[in-house]
């Protein structure tokens, strides 16, 4: 016989799947009824079946749920927690290779010290550490020949007469001087390049040994095209002094002729303890920085590398002269 203290939690689950679904109750057996009543008599066929309301019934049972308490699972570090926290320093993306076209050499990526101490520098002062990357320079000055080939609308005629070289039988292979910062930035556009910076020009003619000169720390003497070494009247042909070459091997970085370079001249500021990356100069100014010295010099302090000078931009003077840079190919 079916137990009929199940009936309530049947009805119930039927309700809970379709509420809306009418309730058929066939009588089972004779007896109380679900709700307390007689038995309604229902046919074999159930025909006369009728739906009926679902009593509620505080009889139904209810189903306890246990709580049970879950341990707490200490956190298990994760391969970032276990692995300690190294600081890593910033390091600049230095290009230290490349290749160069004809002419020109290729100064790798490194750092080396700019300026120095010693009063002899002319606004050397204080020495810092500069990082830059790889570039080209010519292996010498812009030459006389070099420099009438060129023609960009803004290579005009250099200035003539005096000491100038520009228009004197013999002197193509001289540097070409007389010439201002416009005129030989303009040139070197015209090479798809640009004046050194004055950072590049002074690593090229000391390295990174912090030598004085670009052969070394000897004082010139005839190994260079300057006025110490007897009387000059006039630049000297280019690459005439292989044993004044710098450590990257360019030639003629001292003496010969003062170079222009991309520069606005500004005292140096105070030293960062960092190490400054491929610096520009200032944003303006009303002169730029030339370097190396020149044929007229007496006195040595002009050809040191760390030495800065500095002229204005319309100046065309016979003892400047200019060379150019631009980015490994």
């Amino acid at each position: 016989m079916t137990d009929r203290r199940l009936l309530p939690l049947a009805v119930a689950l039927i309700m809970a799947c379709n509420p809306a679904a009418p309730l058929l109750l066939p009588t089972i057996d004779s007896g109380t009824s679900i709700d307390g009543t007689a038995d309604r008599p229902v046919a074999t066929d159930a025909s006369d079946a009728g739906p009926v309301d679902a009593p509620v019934s505080g009889d139904i049972p209810v189903i306890d749920v246990a709580v049970v308490d879950v341990p707490v699972v200490p956190d298990v570090p994760s391969v970032m927690d276990v692995v300690p926290t190294v600081d890593i320093p910033d390091v600049p993306l230095v290009i230290d290779s490349g290749t160069c076209p004809s002419g020109m050499v290729l100064i790798p990526g490194g750092t080396f010290t700019m300026g120095e101490v010693d009063p002899a520098s002319h606004f050397a002062q204080p020495p810092h550490q500069v990082t830059l990357s790889a570039f080209c320079l010519d292996r010498t000055e812009v030459t006389v020949a070099a420099y009438s080939a060129c023609t960009a609308p803004g290579c005009t005629a250099p200035g003539t007469g005096g000491s100038c070289n520009w228009g004197v039988s013999g002197r193509g292979n001289h540097p070409v001087t007389c010439v201002d910062w416009y005129v030989s930035s303009a040139f070197c556009r015209w090479r798809d390049a640009q004046l050194p910076t004055e950072a590049q020009w002074e690593y090229a003619a000391r390295g990174t040994d912090g030598r004085i000169y670009p052969w070394g720390n000897d004082a010139p003497a005839a190994q260079v095209c300057w006025g110490g070494a007897g009387t000059r009247s006039s630049t000297c042909p280019v690459g005439s002094f292989p044993a004044a070459n710098s450590p990257f091997g360019v030639s003629d970085l001292s003496g010969s002729v003062w170079e222009w370079t991309a520069d606005w001249y500004s005292p140096y500021g105070p030293a960062s303890s960092n190490p400054i990356l491929d610096p520009t100069g200032p944003a303006s100014g009303t002169q730029r920085v030339t370097r190396g010295g020149a044929w007229n010099d007496t006195v040595p302090n002009g050809l040191r590398g760390p030495y800065r000078n500095s002229a204005r931009p319309t100046d065309r003077d016979a003892f400047a002269g200019f060379r150019c840079a631009r980015a490994p190919l």
